[in-house]
This record gives structure tokens, C-alpha cells and sequence, in this order.
């Protein structure tokens, strides 16, 4: 189910995605009440937003309670309207080789803390499914994104989806 952002406001103006908390969070009832796996989808690193947005998605995703939190880092698309907000914005250049393939490696958008929020992206997941952890995230967040940190947290992401997805998702497969 699409969350993508656990700001109200955000969802509804930025987005265009016209759903409350209240109505997410009775969804997310529903289907686990029906024995289905819940799978949340995010967007980190949106325009306009600020680190503090995509804590506030992370601590929805908690209130959730989703066996896997899906975390996308935006990417501006052009001929979009996020996209050509992201230009006019000054925060992308248009330069379409430096958009992800996979939304998962780095956010193209130049954002005030795009460190944090990219290292947030890899750790989203565990953060939703372990929140004890979260007093180690604002440390964690500030790390460097580049060598052994990076790969220690693109492995963590990806062992961690393996296993939500082997165990959770779709098990037996």
C-alpha cells in the first residue's frame, strides 16, 4: 500500500494523494486482520521537504506496523510535475543521467541534508521494524554515505528486504 509520505499535508498538497492517517491506519488494520502481508511504500527526499518529513514517515511507519516499510529516494522525472518543481526549485539540474534506476543509490535532488536522508533510506526498514534503535539513528544518519559505511549500510538494506520478503512477503517462494 502506498503511503509515501507519513506528513498529512505533504500527502495531500505536494502529492495530490487525498487519504488521512486515519484512513491508512484503518487499512493497515484491515489487512492484517485478513492475514495479509502489509507492505508500505515511501518516498524519502521529496522537494520542498526537509529531513524532518521523512522522520515523520519513518515514526507513521512504526504506528503501522508493516512487515516490510518499502523506502524509495524521490526521483524527478522530467515532464512531471514534481519534477519540473524540483527544477524550478533550483534542486535539480534536468540532467536526467543522474537520476537512479533503482531509487535505492542516491537522491539526485540537491537537498539540505541529503547525507542523512540518504543514509535514512538504507536503514528505513530495519528503523520501522526495530524502533528501540531509533536513538542510534541521528548518529547513524550523519555517517558518511561513501566506502566501507555505505556498503555496510547497502548491504544491511538489501539483506534486510531479502529477508523481509523470504520470510514475510511472499514466504515459500
Amino acid at each position: 500500500m502506498g503511503v509515501e509520505a507519513g506528513n498529512e499535508r505533504l500527502r495531500t498538497h505536494l502529492l495530490k494523494r487525498r487519504m488521512t492517517d486515519e484512513q491508512i491506519m484503518a487499512a493497515c488494520k484491515l489487512i492484517e486482520e485478513q492475514g495479509m502481508a502489509l507492505l508500505l511504500y515511501n518516498i524519502l527526499g521529496l522537494p520542498t521537504t526537509e529531513l524532518q518529513h521523512d522522520l515523520e514517515t519513518l515514526e507513521f511507519n512504526v504506528k503501522c506496523t508493516p512487515d516490510y516499510a518499502w523506502a524509495s529516494l524521490f526521483q524527478p522525472y522530467p515532464c512531471t510535475e514534481l519534477g519540473e518543481l524540483s527544477r524550478k526549485l533550483g534542486q535539480f539540474d534536468g540532467n536526467i543521467n543522474r537520476l537512479d534506476p533503482t531509487f535505492h543509490k542516491r537522491s539526485a535532488l540537491e537537498l539540505p541534508q541529503k547525507r542523512e536522508v540518504e543514509n535514512l533510506h538504507k536503514l528505513f526498514a530495519l528503523l520501522v521494524q526495530f524502533p528501540f534503535l531509533r536513538p542510534l539513528m541521528t548518529v547513524l544518519i550523519k555517517l558518511p554515505n561513501r566506502g566501507p559505511v555505505g556498503l555496510l549500510y547497502r548491504a544491511l538494506f538489501l539483506f534486510w528486504k531479502w529477508y523481509c520478503y523470504k520470510t514475510k512477503i511472499m514466504p515459500g517462494i
